[in-house]
């Protein structure tokens, strides 16, 4: 008798979803706000900043060592800009998703208290 009871609640935790609506897809959460896109588009504006930043810095780097005498100061302005651009981007990301973090763990709270 304990056979078929075990079956039926893995079977019904297999079937259970994330979402609150049973049958309802990860696009379908996407589309009734269940499910966040900003976290995504933070890793992929991250990573294109992150490109700009790098040859923005290697151009100005560039630019100071091309002409008849290296520009010193040129050359480290494009060094803090390939360091410190990323970073503030990181930083600026991190305190976007901090944000949902937040609120993912005030939801798991609630499930809990119920």
């Amino acid at each position: 008798m304990d056979q078929p009871e075990n079956t039926d609640r893995q079977t019904e935790a297999a079937t259970k979803s994330s979402s609150p609506e049973p049958g309802v897809d990860a696009f379908g959460d996407f589309l009734a706000f269940r499910r966040f896109a900003t976290p995504a588009l933070v890793q992929i504006v991250f990573w294109i900043g992150t490109l700009i930043f790098l040859i923005w810095g290697g151009s100005t780097i560039s630019d100071a060592t091309s002409r008849y005498r290296t520009d010193e100061a040129m050359v480290w302005t494009g060094i803090a800009i390939m360091v410190l651009g990323p970073t503030m981007l990181r930083i600026a990301g991190e305190l976007i998703l901090v944000v949902f973090r937040i609120h993912d763990q005030v939801g798991r709270i609630a499930k809990a208290g119920n």
